[in-house]
């Protein structure tokens, strides 16, 4: 067995943490398992511990955790025990911030799906149905980690209630005691803290949790935010939870990059200060497969966040040291801190392979659509809670519905109601052959012209990610497809006939494996076009570049694995594939694009670095 040094549980005064006898900084790192590779996290880790620093903080993503009512998944990708040993290995504590809500640009913030299968559902807050089953998800994931705690000789240092809460729009005031008691009966014997903006505590009406511990979070003015701290909870250290070392991007704007000389300056006022603090992201890896969140805040309308979590941090994506890296080093070495060596990666870093020839086939979504579950509805549903012959609605990916329509003479087809059921974004078709497609609020009516008095009429909706931040309108009723009818008509005096077709395409990994040995013939639909990558050595970190290829929006599998969206919107082009999910020998990489083209294009490019877009112009 393993044998770990134990280090003594976190206490504190109103100047210090204690871990022992020795007063300490924390000094930690954000690093998500489920955002990188298992087979990386050691790496990542590492590197972490060679930027000076002495813990890493981690989120638990609940929707991976819980896929369905009472179904978990601790293994795999998901085996966070081992990735809690790994920390425990380098001699890094660790603070764990379970949610159940965890924001993070993450879907949702992390909440199930299957939640919204309760029309009456309150998300965090005290309503029975979201208590009932947060108590379940707790009652697994505590009992795992329990014994990773510093009483019992484990990394766990601290353990965060909520996320952000009093910054949420709907606070319910005895939330953040309740989910204190749950993660205390569960076994949770480590300091609970809490974390929010400094504008929240200006504000009496707003929700903190008395009993446990406050940290910040912010991006500038550390002596604005520490000063606030200080006067509203004189009796504890100051302690960032969230440093901000870079911003998340959204599809359709350029990168949000920061200054890494105003980050340095910034850390440097925090250490100035004594502060313990915790820089988010330090390594923020990908949003693999659906898992993108998106926002809506004060602004009013929906941006959907890309796949990549690089974040402008410390390390990058593909686990590359950058700038900001080499400033924290100095900073903490110029502060008195320990710096050690950097850590030598035995990763190889990331190469491009030679453009793959379009020669493999095409495989159209309308064939598909004979393999995945399917349901006749009186009326359009929300993907989440569809009742199919096997299975109950679905979390990610798209739906398509289909309903007959009959005109009394060819015409224009007015398709009305979209902005009150409409949630995702849509493409429409006429007998399966794309007319139109809009954004999610879109305010116009889509005008389509038919020349045939009697057709199908199709609406393909795309979950583009769950808002997992709102600090306006809050995070309730989050479905996604259509709420009900779209109103049909025009002066073709066109009616539906009262059957929706509804089809499951959440396009899971069994789903996609299906579909690598079937072919249709090219029919300028939306579909799966076919590359296979041969090997014969050990694969190495490259970065798939559909835009470059010429595809348009879709997603793309590498093994039947979901790499992530792609758009050419940007600002992202390229998606990140790790090494370890590749082989020697033949591997199927198939590129899911929604819009119809007239020729396929004719190769598949690579590329050796992130493609991630040019800086926004505007301040994020």
């Amino acid at each position: 067995s393993l044998s770990f040094r134990r280090r003594p549980s976190l206490s504190y005064d109103s100047k210090n943490f204690y871990l022992g006898e020795e007063p300490t900084q924390l000094l930690s790192g954000s690093v998500h398992y489920f955002r990188i590779p298992k087979k990386y996290w050691y790496d990542r880790l590492a590197k972490l511990k060679s930027a000076g620093l002495n813990g890493v903080t981690t989120y638990v993503p609940w929707n991976l955790h819980e896929p369905e009512p009472g179904e978990f998944s601790f293994s795999g990708e998901l085996d966070i025990v081992h990735f809690i040993n790994i920390a425990r290995t380098l001699d890094l504590f660790v603070i764990l911030r379970p949610g159940p809500y965890i924001c993070s640009e993450w879907e949702w913030g992390g909440l199930p799906a299957w939640l919204l299968r309760d029309s009456f559902m309150k998300v965090r807050t005290n309503y029975s149905g979201y208590i009932t089953a947060v108590k379940r998800f707790f009652g697994q994931l505590i009992p795992l980690i329990k014994y990773q705690q510093s009483k019992y000789g484990g990394p766990i240092v601290a353990v965060q209630v909520e996320n952000e809460y009093g910054m949420y729009a709907g606070q319910d005031g005895a939330h953040l005691n309740t989910l204190a008691e749950l993660l205390k009966n569960e076994g949770i014997v480590e300091p609970l803290f809490t974390s929010d903006g400094s504008s929240v505590w200006d504000n009496e009406k707003n929700t903190i949790y008395e009993d446990g511990l406050k940290s910040v979070n912010f991006k500038s003015n550390p002596e604005k935010h520490l000063k606030s701290l200080r006067g509203h909870f004189p009796e504890q250290p100051l302690w960032v939870m969230e440093f901000w070392a870079g911003w998340f991007d959204w599809w359709g704007e350029g990168r949000n990059l920061f200054d890494n000389s105003d980050f340095q300056k910034n850390l440097d006022v925090i250490l100035d200060h004594k502060a313990s603090l915790n820089f988010y992201m330090f390594h923020g890896g990908t949003n693999f497969g659906f898992t993108n969140g998106g926002l809506t805040i004060a602004r009013g309308y929906y941006t959907a966040d890309v796949t990549s979590y690089d974040y402008d941090c410390p390390i990058s994506e593909a686990g590359d040291y950058g700038e900001k890296y080499y400033a924290i080093r100095k900073s903490l070495g110029s502060h008195g801190f320990h710096v050690p060596d950097v850590y030598r990666s035995t990763i190889t870093k990331a190469r491009s392979y030679k453009p793959l020839e379009y020669k493999d086939g095409f495989y159209s979504l309308w064939e598909m659509l004979h393999i995945v579950e399917n349901a006749t509805l009186k009326e359009p549903m929300p993907m989440e809670i569809i009742q199919y012959s096997n299975v109950i609605g679905q979390s990610f990916g798209y739906i398509f519905y289909e309903m007959s329509v009959d005109c009394e003479k060819s015409g224009d087809v007015v398709i009305s109601g979209l902005k009150t059921r409409l949630r995702g974004r849509a493409h429409f078709y006429l007998n399966r052959n794309e007319v139109a497609s809009t954004q999610q609020d879109s305010t116009s009516w889509e005008v389509l012209h038919s020349s045939e008095m009697s057709f199908d009429f199709g609406i393909l909706v795309e979950n583009p990610g769950r808002v997992n931040f709102d600090n306006v309108y809050g995070l309730d009723g989050q479905y996604k497809g259509l709420l009900g009818n779209v109103a049909i008509s025009g002066t073709a005096g066109c009616k539906a006939k009262p059957e929706v077709h509804a089809f499951r395409l959440d396009m899971n990994s069994t789903t996609i494996r299906q579909s690598t040995t079937r072919t249709s013939r090219w029919r300028n639909r939306p579909g799966f076009h076919k590359f296979t990558l041969h090997l014969r050595h050990e694969p190495h970190d490259t970065f798939i570049d559909p835009v470059s290829s010429g595809f348009k929006k879709g997603s793309v599998f590498v093994n039947g694995r979901n790499l992530g969206r792609y758009w050419q919107l940007g600002p992202q082009k390229t998606l990140y594939l790790p090494g370890p999910w590749l082989h020697s020998g033949a591997n199927e990489i198939m590129i899911f694009d929604e819009f119809p083209q007239e020729d396929p294009p004719s190769s598949l490019i690579f590329q050796d670095t992130a493609v991630l877009g040019p800086r926004n112009s505007k301040e994020p």
